[in-house]
């Protein structure tokens, strides 16, 4: 049966009881085409009306303005007979629901499969829990018109591609251009033109359009992860954050530190300009997702890790993000071990190089903490969470405290050579005692250089 005579034979039948049939031919997909592009391909070259094609792809005669996830996805597999997949490889990697699926427990996954293959139930971006991230539940479609111009050069129908419609989506890869969102509710399938569409607004300096170049491939490459390790996300955030020297545990998390971090980075400012085009998350949104029990929405991971990692090289960042999504880390001298060390994780008692460099050139804890930048109770907890670097501080502080009193008392003894031992130890008294506790034989070789007033004890018998 052909979505025509399916809309000519059964115009007024309640929705509740459409009954899809297979079609005689499915078209295939367009490589990282999305099931609404797919949709919409198919309305244009065989549908009737919006509702026609609604019913008898999904069993909605509204299913056109569901465009994250239409509902009814098991009506979509009986009428393309199953070739083009399950509905659970269609929520992953034909909709926009892929974007969030790494980070979902098995008891939501099971929510948002049965979610998007009722009609009657609740619907997918309450499944994913959207509305109560706060971070905008609908997504607007977007395109680029410049691969819409490529591919009707090529004779291809242009479609709406997956990549473009995940939360993540502002730059084309290919032509670093813009992407053009669609204004308004969309009640209809067929493809608009650009006269109903709207660009986003253009990066201000070349380092927000690295920042939005490197959040595309982060959201591309969420895309293709199956499951994200939390725990290990957590993990890889908290070093490097203790890399820049803004926290040591989670608990020593200082929010107005963090927050003031990312609102400098340049993904946050572009995003803070266009409040009406990228919802920022709102209060201590960071030490949620760190402490917190729940994944978080996973842009607002990318936004951390994009300020994070905006400085790197792509690859270097890309490749850094991977490991902490799929669970391989490096720990590093003072992180948490876990009980049961897995077999890819490695141990590296390395500290970051800037960090050493200060504590090197610095005499003092304040002098090392205003290299860094940070207090002086920050500087102790790097020492702390370093042990190597702890004992290298503390032998170069008890040497520089040597050296610096046998130089006051040689200083003295040279400016009043006749000075005997009593004034000696009167005049450097703090060097006195601190010599006597920590370098007796230091102390006992100065004094040895001042003849005695006192002779040697006779002997009674």
């Amino acid at each position: 049966m052909s979505p025509r005579e399916f809309g000519r034979l059964n115009p007024c039948m309640p929705q509740g009881s459409v009954t899809a049939a297979p079609l005689g031919f499915v078209p295939a997909w367009v490589d990282g085409e999305s099931i609404y592009g797919w949709a919409s391909r198919f309305h244009r070259l065989y549908g009737t009306s919006e509702k026609g094609t609604g019913l008898f792809l999904f069993g909605r005669s509204h299913a056109c303005r569901l465009r994250d996830a239409p509902s009814g996805l098991d009506r979509f597999c009986l009428a393309t007979a199953g070739v083009l997949g399950d509905a659970e490889s269609l929520l992953r990697f034909r909709t926009p629901v892929g974007f969030f699926w790494p980070l979902l427990s098995t008891m939501n996954r099971d929510r948002v499969i049965q979610a998007s293959m009722s009609t009657a139930g609740i619907r997918v971006p309450m499944a994913l829990g959207l509305p109560a991230a706060r971070m905008g539940s609908v997504h607007p479609l977007a395109r680029c018109t410049e691969c819409d111009l490529l591919s009707r050069r090529n004779d291809v129908v242009p479609t709406w591609m997956l990549s473009f419609q995940i939360p993540s989506a502002w730059l084309c890869p290919i032509h670093r251009r813009p992407l053009a969102q669609l204004r308004g509710l969309r009640n209809y399938w067929e493809y608009p033109d650009t006269a109903s569409t709207v660009e986003l607004p253009s990066p201000a300096s070349p380092l927000e359009e690295s920042a939005l170049a490197l959040l595309a491939e982060q959201g591309r490459l969420l895309l293709q992860t199956s499951h994200a390790d939390i725990l290990a996300l957590r993990h890889a955030t908290l070093h490097l954050l203790r890399g820049i020297g803004l926290c040591a545990t989670y608990k020593r998390l200082s929010e107005r530190r963090v927050q003031k971090f990312f609102d400098v980075s340049p993904i946050a400012q572009l995003f803070g300009r266009h409040p009406e085009t990228k919802r920022l998350p709102r209060g201590a949104w960071i030490p949620d997702l760190l402490r917190g029990r729940a994944a978080g929405h996973p842009l607002k991971w990318l936004l951390l890790w994009n300020a994070l990692t905006w400085e790197m090289r792509t690859d270097v960042a890309i490749s850094t993000f991977a490991d902490a999504l799929n669970g391989v880390n490096s720990l590093c001298m003072g992180d948490q071990l876990p009980l049961w060390e897995a077999d890819h994780i490695s141990v590296s008692p390395t500290v970051p190089f800037f960090v050493k460099k200060a504590f090197d050139e610095s005499e003092t804890l304040h002098d090392a903490a205003c290299a860094l930048g940070i207090t002086s109770g920050a500087a102790r907890r790097w020492l702390e969470d370093y042990p190597d670097l702890l004992h290298e501080w503390k032998e170069k502080r008890f040497e520089s405290r040597l050296q610096r009193a046998r130089r006051n008392l040689n200083n003295a003894l040279t400016a009043n050579p006749e000075l005997d031992r009593a004034g000696l130890l009167r005049l450097c008294r703090a060097d006195d005692e601190w010599l006597r506790r920590h370098s007796p034989r230091t102390m006992r070789a100065i004094l040895d250089r001042i003849p005695s007033s006192i002779g040697p004890q006779m002997a009674l018998f």
